[in-house]
């Protein structure tokens, strides 16, 4: 597990992890705006398939029944994610985990373990699972 921060703010990256390939950055990428963005972020980003467990309350939200909420990941005015991992199980597939600090004028801190799936379809990079775990 990797000690290096990504920090990034609505203007972007501040740091990325160094050694980087360009797949690698670009599911990292992705995760930081699901983090920066809003509702439409996250709808670009979902794959058909996706599954969410959601924290709290806690449920398991699919893809294919109604639109699901946005997780309290999103919408953020920065974030920082620390101990980042990446594993690629197989070709076109990117597994994350990492500890976020999220931060907003408006709400409280946010800071949580997180998991996120990706698969690369037709070269564009999608979320099929994401699970958070709070930590504060």
């Amino acid at each position: 597990i990797e000690d290096v921060l990504i920090m990034a703010d609505a203007g972007g990256f501040i740091a990325r992890q160094p050694g980087s390939s360009s797949g690698e950055a670009d599911v990292w990428a992705i995760e930081l705006e699901l983090w920066l963005g809003g509702r439409a972020a996250f709808e670009a980003a979902l794959d058909p398939e996706c599954q969410m467990a959601n924290p709290d309350p806690w449920d398991v939200l699919d893809r294919a029944g109604p639109a699901p909420e946005p997780t309290p990941a999103l919408g953020w005015s920065d974030v920082t994610l620390r101990r980042q991992a990446l594993a690629r199980p197989r070709q076109g597939v990117a597994v994350l985990a990492y500890q976020a600090q999220a931060r907003d004028g408006e709400r409280a801190a946010y800071e949580a373990e997180c998991t996120s799936t990706y698969v690369e379809r037709d070269g564009v990079w999608r979320i099929v699972q994401h699970r958070e775990r709070p930590l504060c």
